[in-house]
């Protein structure tokens, strides 16, 4: 029987990062009353996330006329510690609960191959085994149209810490610079 991580009434949700620009882990934290979930997931998985929330917010302010009143506290705060992810992000669905007047994410843990040990590998005969696709964890939570604007503000914050593109090639910029293809490999 798989986990279900479900979180009503949301204190906190937030991204955030651990280690240095180019070497950062990112984790998405959710806390209520009497639940803590941690969720490791990629940058990319965050800046989608962040991206399919705005559009909803933008959706949802032209169909129904929506717009939050809620003033959310900023949350700037780091990380809870300890750091110990309780799934690794899979897929993820975000939907409106009109009846609620929230957004619900849900995030499905990634799926590992427990032959393998690799992520994301093609599906295989799990009968023998006893793993089901249905044993993946998943985490649901459901976030007011303030917090969901404050999520986002946060993220796109954390996200944009990272390292500077290069304005010809675009890659990430290191520290102490990088090789850049459009210059013929010359340092920039």
């Amino acid at each position: 029987m798989a986990n279900l991580y479900h979180h009503d009434d949301v204190l906190r949700c937030v991204i955030g990062t651990v280690g240095e620009p180019g070497e950062r882990a990112f984790y998405l934290q959710v806390r209520s009353a009497g639940s803590f979930t941690t969720i490791a997931l990629e940058k990319s998985q965050g800046i989608a996330l962040v991206e399919r929330l705005q559009l909803l917010i933008k959706e949802l302010r032209k169909r129904e006329g929506m717009v939050s009143q809620e003033l959310i506290p900023r949350d700037d705060s780091p990380l809870e510690s300890p750091i110990d992810p309780d799934i690794l992000a899979g897929n993820m669905a975000v939907m409106w609960l009109s009846d609620h007047k929230k957004i619900q994410i849900e995030i499905q843990e990634m799926k590992v191959n427990q032959i393998s040990g690799e992520i994301g590998s093609p599906d295989f005969d799990t009968s023998a085994l006893g793993v089901e696709q249905t044993d993946l964890a998943m985490v649901r939570f459901a976030l007011s149209l303030g917090q969901v604007k404050e999520f986002i503000r946060r993220s796109e914050a954390v996200i944009g810490s990272g390292r500077q593109p290069c304005m010809f090639c675009g890659l990430p910029i290191n520290p102490d610079g990088h090789l850049c293809p459009r210059a013929n490999g010359y340092r920039r």
